[in-house]
């Protein structure tokens, strides 16, 4: 579903990312239409996750970035299923340039969605946020700052 690095991303309308910046983990893939397409049908769930929600502050972005961080922070990753989250974050927001910004404290997670205003801005900011070298950030590829 998502692309590897240098496969199909001329097709790509943008990057979208999530990163935990207090694991070291993240995840940024490249909004191709694939990307999108799988996760239409999860921004009405969201929606509705959001309005139960007992948090007054929930919503249906912070429901799908919370999502995609819980995806990656599995054993095995769920790269696709967090990939799936990151394209209805984009489609929910008409963002092609967008960080998901995700602390976790304990069961608690607390989600900021930056959207920035070029693709090429995202892969800077992850690196940023996970303090990694800008070229160790490729599409499709789970990172890992813990990683030696």
């Amino acid at each position: 579903m998502t692309a590897t690095a240098g496969h199909g991303q001329g097709d790509a309308a943008g990057f979208a990312a999530v990163a935990l910046p207090d694991q070291g983990l993240g995840l940024m893939v490249p909004l191709l239409p694939e990307v999108l397409d799988a996760g239409a049908a999860m921004i009405a769930t969201a929606h509705a996750k959001a309005e139960a929600s007992a948090a007054p502050d929930a919503d249906a972005a912070d429901i799908l970035a919370g999502n995609a961080a819980l995806a990656i922070t599995t054993d095995p990753p769920q790269r696709a299923a967090a990939a799936a989250c990151l394209g209805a974050l984009a489609r929910h927001l008409d963002s092609r340039a967008l960080v998901a910004v995700v602390h976790r404290d304990g069961e608690v997670l607390d989600c900021t969605v930056e959207r920035l205003d070029e693709a090429a801005e995202v892969r800077q900011r992850v690196a940023g946020l996970l303090s990694m070298a800008v070229r160790d950030v490729r599409p499709s590829v789970i990172l890992d700052a813990n990683r030696s």
